[in-house]
């Protein structure tokens, strides 16, 4: 092989044989590239190299003519197998009649190594070697770069809980790593069940909870007919028949003209996370019912004051309406003995309602959420909150901003919470020389606000901070629970409550509450 066959062959598809017809033209014009050119000899000296090396390096090609590149490799890139050219030539690979092509480590005049391809030819009938040498230093690091970072990212992901997956454009399985095998009911059908929007299971064979299935094969036609992201939490029957909940991501990846090229999604167990939140869920609904009864106990004394009044009225009626029959005058009267039933009635009457409302109170049942009116919760919880306000002497007001103020809430709940603020309120009030509670609703820009503001002394500085935590009180005989409840049960609602002091001293306790949009209105 001559030398320009030899440099078309080592430098591949940038050169061509045929205008190339000597060596000295190919030095040339690789002095005005990239590509630095070589000769040597056949015991892999050094016989010429182009200009741009010494440019490219900054060592001068007297330090190398007539010697070689061996002693700049570096030493972890060097074969065993050195050629007896060791001290002056190439490695060991140029004592073969072989075309080289390889990728290593140089050191330039500054001592720091960088990488280059190296390509050479033999040329004919032992003449020596034809070749060249490209600087692949940025590619090479950054090929190492990307290397790491996706073994890092390979390792990150089959150390963590998530299972990742990639699937086509019309969501057909393409990869999925080592973790699928955690997947309760591998194969086909769980393959359905996370990415394929079309081919979806039988329902008999499919693992998602009967009571899932529709919602997350909607949700993810949805998605994958839009290209929009999906991201749902279902349950998957394992393979002993019990099921789990997991949580499916998915996202697409779109070209330059805005199709889909790949779907990337990942799956996650959160099983326990899920029936955590499920069993807290549970957990302060008891609490809410727990304090209704442990507040039945302090109502209960206040409830039998409340009642003797009309009971002791209706049994007055009735003893006199007796009285007024057996007399002299009997039958005469009769209107009078009528008027006593009729008042006898309403008494009773009064007294059926009080019980009612209680039972109302601590009853379990839950009745979900509708529009109710400020005014009437107000009106239902002051009937209970403070039954005892007159006999303490305590004065108490309502002032509702607008009757026609409307929330979205469950009437029983929130009841509970302002039966809650006017307890406390009652008690801020009991010792004080000034006994005043003011009780208003008002629209705000959060929503409509509800209000109870006392005059009593007040709450301490050192008590704000944790006012609304579980077992903080100021009351020696407090459990500390109330108002945490309260703030459980309104911001369940999506509201607030907070506290502030009284604009003439005493407390002022409110809570915050969505107001009811056109589409929550009957009909």
């Amino acid at each position: 092989m001559n030398a320009a066959a030899a440099l078309a062959a080592s430098a591949g598809a940038g050169f061509a044989a045929a205008p190339v017809p000597t060596p000295d033209i190919a030095l040339a014009a690789a002095a005005l590239s990239d590509l630095v050119v070589w000769t040597a000899d056949a015991n892999g000296r050094l016989t010429t190299i182009s200009a741009n090396w010494a440019v490219m390096t900054g060592v001068p090609a007297a330090a190398v003519m007539g010697r070689g590149l061996a002693m700049l490799v570096h030493p972890g890139d060097r074969p065993d197998d050195l050629s007896d050219s060791r001290a002056h030539g190439w490695p060991g690979w140029l004592a073969t009649d072989r075309q080289v092509d390889r990728v290593l480590r140089l050191a330039g005049a500054d001592g720091q190594y960088r990488w280059w391809r190296v390509r050479a030819a033999p040329l004919d009938a032992g003449e020596g070697w034809f070749g060249t040498l490209v600087d692949v230093d940025v590619l090479t690091r950054r090929d190492a770069q990307l290397r790491a970072s996706e073994e890092l990212y390979r390792y990150t992901v089959e150390l963590s809980n998530q299972i990742a997956w990639t699937a086509s454009a019309d969501g057909t399985f393409v990869h999925f790593n080592a973790g699928w095998a955690s997947v309760p009911s591998v194969g086909e059908a769980v393959a359905s069940a996370v990415a394929a929007p079309v081919a979806a299971p039988d329902a008999a064979d499919d693992p998602l909870h009967p009571r899932d299935r529709a919602r997350v094969l909607a949700e993810r036609a949805a998605g994958f007919a839009q290209g929009l992201p999906i991201d749902h939490v279902y349950r998957l029957r394992g393979p002993d028949g019990t099921y789990a909940w997991w949580r499916a991501r998915a996202s697409p990846r779109h070209r330059a003209d805005g199709s889909i090229l790949r779907w990337y999604g990942t799956m996650e167990n959160v099983d326990k996370a899920k029936r955590g939140e499920e069993q807290l869920r549970r957990l302060r609904a008891e609490m809410v019912i727990v304090a209704r009864r442990n507040g039945m106990g302090e109502l209960a004394s206040t409830l039998a004051h409340e009642l003797n009044q009309p009971l002791a009225t209706i049994a007055n009626y009735l003893r006199g309406s007796e009285a007024l029959l057996d007399g002299p005058e009997g039958l005469a009267q009769v209107p009078a003995v009528r008027g006593a039933i009729a008042n006898a009635a309403r008494s009773a009457e009064r007294a059926g309602m009080i019980v009612r409302r209680l039972r109302e109170l601590v009853s379990r049942g839950d009745d979900g959420r509708a529009v109710e009116s400020p005014a009437a919760l107000i009106e239902e919880a002051c009937a209970l909150g403070l039954m005892d306000a007159d006999a303490l002497g305590i004065g108490w007001r309502v002032s509702i901003e607008s009757p026609d103020l409307l929330v979205v809430c469950n009437r029983l709940q929130i009841e509970q919470v302002i039966i809650n603020l006017l307890r406390n309120a009652v008690d801020a009030v009991r010792c004080a020389a000034r006994r005043e509670i003011l009780i208003t609703a008002r629209l705000v820009a959060a929503g409509c606000e509800i209000s109870v503001c006392d005059s009593g002394a007040g709450l301490a500085d050192a008590m704000r901070a944790t006012l609304f935590q579980p077992f903080r009180t100021s009351k020696p005989d407090g459990t500390g629970i109330g108002l945490s409840i309260c703030r459980t049960i309104v911001e369940s609602h999506g509201g607030q409550i907070s506290h502030s002091p009284g604009p003439e001293g005493g407390a002022r306790f409110a809570i915050v509450l969505p107001m009811a949009a056109a589409g929550d209105l009957p009909g």
